[in-house]
């Protein structure tokens, strides 16, 4: 596909059963004007690579020697051919058959520097969770520590942009797609949709090593904003409250 509007790109690494998840979920969109690029860091590439071939969508398969999911994502934004890149990794699904279409048309009309939507969580038991609809402008003033920001399952970016902030910042082994969320909001607010993109299935590093994440977060926030006298505060005090929350929800789950 000749220069597309919007590139996908879908990391995978030993995960065949979510590549064939978030496969099936994109070839069942309306619309199939988009690139799907997969990086692939799997033992069994072979096995990964042949279940892409003969897809009615266009594809961009990468089998890469595995070095973390950050240097993956890095890998398929530098191959992607889309005016913007959306990253829905293996397990990922896209929230229903319109949603490709309907971002093409807010993409192609507006033409931003990134946009944000909202994203369905599906935890280990099956339940499912939809938070409320994320206001940027609330979670901005408050730096975005108060435990709502854009999730990359959420977020869709101008290639050009990311390109243009070096991908994403490879030392952070867990934060890196918050800390570009970050670095874009210093950039432009994007369009924020009402709608839901994605479903993320929870239970990642991010989730399982809750108290490093919180901490990569942190350190994200103040790489990036300076943050001094009465918003150092808020900050603090917001991290800690989030801090809080995590543990009791964790404790409660134990009981």
């Amino acid at each position: 596909m000749p220069h597309p509007t919007l590139s996908i790109v879908t990391v995978v690494k030993d995960d065949l059963p979510g590549l064939l998840k978030t496969q099936s979920s994109l070839v069942g969109q309306t619309s199939q004007n988009f690139e799907w690029v997969i990086v692939d860091g799997s033992g069994a590439s072979a096995e990964t690579g042949s279940a892409t071939d003969h897809l009615s969508i266009p594809n961009n398969y990468l089998w890469l020697a595995p070095t973390g999911i950050y240097p993956a994502m890095n890998t398929g934004l530098n191959r992607a051919l889309g005016d913007y890149v959306w990253f829905i990794n293996a397990g990922d699904l896209v929230a229903d058959e319109f949603t490709v279409e309907e971002l093409l048309k807010v993409l192609n009309k507006h033409r931003p520097s990134w946009l944000v939507g909202q994203v369905e969580f599906t935890h280990p038991d099956g339940s499912t969770v939809t938070p409320p609809p994320f206001d940027y402008q609330a979670e901005k003033k408050r730096l975005f520590a108060r435990g709502r920001f854009p999730p990359h399952q959420g977020t869709i970016a101008r290639k050009s942009i990311l390109r243009e902030l070096d991908g994403f910042n490879e030392d952070f082994h867990i934060a890196a797609d918050y800390e570009m969320a970050l670095r874009l909001s210093l950039i432009a607010d994007p369009i924020v949709l009402p709608e839901n993109l994605a479903r993320f299935s929870v239970g990642g590093v991010s989730s399982s090593n809750w108290t490093r994440s919180l901490k990569e977060f942190r350190s994200a926030r103040h790489s990036v904003f300076d943050i001094r006298g009465a918003r150092r505060l808020h900050e603090a005090v917001d991290s800690f409250k989030v801090y809080a929350s995590m543990f009791m929800a964790r404790l409660l789950r134990r009981a």
